[in-house]
């Protein structure tokens, strides 16, 4: 696998992106021959309302855990008692040539919802998550490599992903003291299409990367 950072932690998306779709098509082929499939009157994937991050989190982790050295809920790489959502280790080749890792994690990934308004920008409440994690990441965090992984689904197709305006939108309504002149990336997007409240309604799951510089 490759060493640097931002490719490994591309790839984990695109790898989680792939495990959530599973997850997807199971729940949505599930729920559709249920014998109570008239009563789901709610979106049949995992748009459902009851989809929180602890669940995809537990999704993410079961599909690759074989393929990834990750540690979910690590509390240790906080200062504190604070709960880092997953670290991940990069593997590299030992001297004996065989897979090994760093005794400390080199990648550290906090997860949270993320909202878009019909006029592409973040909702307050996705901001001020956003925000929370982010200032938690740059003062407290002692993994060197920090990411936010956004869960989102979008029910628009003509709402459009632009990371210049949502970038805009979170660093002038952060104080900038706090970070201390930190930047952050927008690295990643992808998604894939869910079902919304009938089969005539075709969502968008997406995952957004985002790193602290």
């Amino acid at each position: 696998m490759n060493k640097n950072p931002d490719s490994f932690v591309k790839q984990f998306c695109e790898d989680s992106l792939k495990v959530l779709k599973g997850y997807d098509e199971q729940i949505n082929k599930n729920l559709t021959i249920s014998a109570y499939k008239d009563d789901y009157n709610y979106p049949k994937g995992l748009a459902v309302y009851s989809m929180t991050e602890p669940i995809l989190k537990f999704m993410i982790f079961s599909g690759l855990c074989k393929d990834y050295l990750i540690f979910p809920e690590a509390v240790e790489f906080y200062k504190g008692r604070e709960l880092l959502d997953l670290a991940l280790f990069i593997p590299f080749k030992d001297s004996n040539g065989k897979d090994s890792c760093n005794d400390d994690p080199d990648i550290a990934i906090e997860i949270k919802w993320g909202g878009l308004k019909k006029n592409g920008e973040f909702t307050k409440w996705g901001v001020k998550c956003f925000i929370d994690d982010m200032l938690k990441l740059h003062k407290n965090c002692t993994v060197p490599n920090k990411y936010i992984m956004q869960f989102m689904v979008i029910h628009d197709e003509k709402v459009e992903i632009d990371q210049a305006v949502l970038k805009e939108q979170i660093l002038s309504n952060v104080d900038r003291r706090k970070i201390r002149g930190r930047d952050l990336e927008f690295i990643y997007y992808n998604d894939f299409d869910t079902m919304g409240f009938s089969n005539l309604e075709k969502w968008k799951f997406g995952i957004l990367l985002w790193k602290i510089v």
